[in-house]
Parts: structure tokens; C-alpha cells; sequence
């Protein structure tokens, strides 16, 4: 990534839920590597703006312009150097471990992955061929980072990661968000400070995004 060039870059979003504005002019510049914790209360928008950033919610106005590329007018360009993990599980409950690795890979190529050594440090072997449906929470957040987390997107964005991690899976986690923020720009939200301090984020107020 270039040392002058915005990893990304935010222009005056906004964005409404029927009467209701999340948004009115979200705007910053953060240039790689790193880690950013975006915080705020609940309800302040943090995951509808991380959904903008995994490129999975397009706002009503603004645009997000990733290494330089906008995501309005070349967004098919931008999403393969997207990774983003959603607190939620949208996986179809009949599909296995096992089939949304293989999705995620297949749909990712040519991206070199490391989602198998993923499913073996978060204990996951004996597990892919589970459904969905009978995952614990845990297991299943476990997938679904390994899938996020095992590509080689420049910019990769995580809701409440650790939510369902026991602390070997944290552990985990941790581990590799460092070693992805050496060289790569990681945005996340996550209510636990400990975790925040012990990942060296960069915390920043969802309020205090919205400009003038």
C-alpha cells in the first residue's frame, strides 16, 4: 500500500432507516496498517457503518473510496480487497463448515488463503462437515472468521469478533488480527477495552466522524 494514499476513505454518508437518520455527513481518511476500533452506544450506527465498509450496505448518499477507487463507481473492482465479518450469521443453516470454506475461497480466487491453518488453531477439524444448524454460537463465529479472517484483503472489517469466543479462541483471534495489522488496515468494533488495549487499537468515536 502506498505510504500517501488513503487506505480508505470516507466522503459525507448518510443513511436513514425509514424516519429515523443514522447518518448525516460520516466522514475520515485512515491510511493502513493498523488496527481501528470504532466505539460508540448502542444503537449509534457502529455496525450499519462497518456493514458500509464490508461493502454489504450501500448508504443513501456519500461515497467510500478504497485505495483510491470508489465505491460508487467501480464497486465490483472494490469488493475483492474487502474482507468483513458480520456479527451475525448469514450462512444457510443446511450448509457445513467445510461448504462455506470452499465457498469463500472459490469466490475469493485468486487470493492466497489461510483458512485451513485457521480451522486447525481454532480447534475446527472435527467440525466441517456440522451443519450450520447445529453449531453452537461459538463454532459457528469461529468459521466464519476463520473465512474472513484467512484471505489476503488489503482491508478486512469485523463486528464484535470475540462475541461466543471462548478464551483459546480469543487467543486465536487475537493473534491474527496483530499479524494481519503488521502490514494490512483491520476496522472493527468490540465492546471489550481489555481486548482493545491488548490488540494496541486505535479507538475512535462514531460521533465524533460526523462532519461539518
Amino acid at each position: 500500500m502506498s505510504g500517501n494514499q488513503a487506505t480508505l476513505d470516507v466522503n459525507r454518508l448518510r443513511h436513514s432507516y425509514e424516519d429515523r437518520v443514522i447518518f448525516h455527513r460520516v466522514g475520515f481518511s485512515w491510511t493502513g496498517p493498523g488496527i481501528i476500533c470504532v466505539c460508540g452506544p448502542n444503537g449509534s450506527g457502529k455496525t450499519t457503518l462497518l456493514s458500509m465498509l464490508g461493502g454489504a450496505c450501500v448508504p443513501d448518499e456519500g461515497d467510500i473510496l478504497v485505495l483510491g477507487r470508489s465505491m460508487r463507481m467501480v464497486r465490483g473492482q472494490i469488493l475483492p480487497l474487502l474482507s468483513y465479518v458480520p456479527d451475525a450469521c448469514p450462512v444457510y443453516p443446511f450448509v457445513t463448515g467445510r461448504e462455506w470454506l470452499d465457498f469463500v475461497q472459490a469466490a475469493r480466487r485468486p487470493a492466497i488463503s489461510t483458512a485451513p491453518d485457521l480451522v486447525r488453531r481454532f480447534g475446527l477439524v472435527d467440525s466441517l462437515e456440522l451443519r450450520f444448524s447445529a453449531m453452537s454460537l461459538g463454532t459457528a463465529r469461529k468459521f466464519m472468521l476463520a473465512a474472513g479472517l484467512g484471505t489476503q484483503a488489503p482491508i478486512t472489517v469485523l463486528d464484535e469478533p470475540t462475541n461466543g469466543l471462548d478464551a483459546a479462541a480469543r487467543d486465536v483471534l487475537r493473534e491474527q488480527l496483530l499479524a494481519i495489522a503488521a502490514s494490512r488496515l483491520v476496522v472493527m468494533c468490540c465492546h471489550d477495552v481489555g481486548e482493545q488495549r491488548a490488540l494496541g487499537a486505535r479507538c475512535v468515536e462514531l460521533a465524533s466522524l460526523e462532519t461539518a
